[in-house]
């Protein structure tokens, strides 16, 4: 079983590749959250794998979410699933180990540790997306990294990402920052620029975004900053206040 959570496909490709090696089915996370699948049955064969972007050296609001509500269980057995997760980033994954580590204490599952794959740079709150030949490179390395984690987690699990005590203690700090800067009211669309086509909303995993005489409109104060609003919309419509302007769009080709 894969649950992944992927705004421009990063994530997802990982999934994917995992699925392909290890076999079973991949689930996005925002659909289970949304369809509160929260007592989750592994076959007895199948591990149990996370995938998912690092966000301020932490976790997307709705992983978090999912993890705190879900529970696993092999089916008429008492054994504890195997669990491991492969997160994606820019850059560092800082101490998300930390973090994650202790969600999934007190949970019925073998938690076997974290990994990190270093992907495209697609935040464009505060960077600007890598030029196309950039990508390609990038995405190719991040292949590789992906077929090495693959070996270790066959060889036992060997080789985990591990943060130092001073990194957990600054990812709970940036956590906490991601949390209370995660606001909607600087998403502004330019409505000549606007198709009217609807996807900000289909890809919105929070339903925080809802078209309204045929334009997107937040409903709501906080999502989950994804950006998949942003990066996906084919008119380039939408911005994040001054941020987003100059600073590129990114899809991975999973999703093209």
């Amino acid at each position: 079983m894969i649950f992944y959570f992927s705004a421009t496909g990063n994530s997802k490709a990982v999934a994917e590749k995992l699925m392909d090696v290890f076999g079973g089915f991949t689930y996005k996370i925002d659909d289970e959250l949304r369809q509160k699948n929260f007592e989750q049955e592994v076959p007895r064969e199948e591990k149990v794998f996370f995938v998912f972007p690092i966000y301020f050296f932490s976790m997307p609001t709705v992983v978090e979410e999912f993890i705190s509500k879900a529970d696993f269980k092999y089916a008429n057995s008492d054994e504890r699933p195997e669990l491991c997760v492969i997160t994606t980033s820019g850059g560092s994954a800082g101490g998300a180990d930390h973090l994650i580590s202790k969600m999934f204490k007190g949970k019925n599952v073998d938690y076997k540790g974290m990994y990190n794959v270093k992907s495209v740079e697609n935040y464009i709150l505060l960077y600007k997306v890598p030029l196309p030949e950039a990508q390609t490179l990038k995405l190719r390395e991040a292949d590789k990294q992906v077929e090495d984690i693959i070996q270790n987690i066959k060889f036992n699990y060997r080789v985990p990402y591990k943060s130092g005590p001073f990194m957990g203690i600054a990812s709970a700090l940036t956590n906490k920052i991601y949390k209370a800067t995660n606001k909607t009211e600087k998403f502004t669309v330019d409505t000549d620029k606007c198709i009217k086509c609807g996807l900000c909303q289909f890809h919105c995993p929070i339903s925080a975004i809802k078209m309204e005489g045929g334009r997107p409109v937040w409903v709501k104060d906080r999502c989950v900053h994804c950006l998949a609003c942003i990066h996906r919309c084919p008119a380039q419509a939408i911005e994040y206040g001054n941020k987003t302007k100059s600073n590129g769009r990114y899809v991975n080709p999973i999703l093209k």
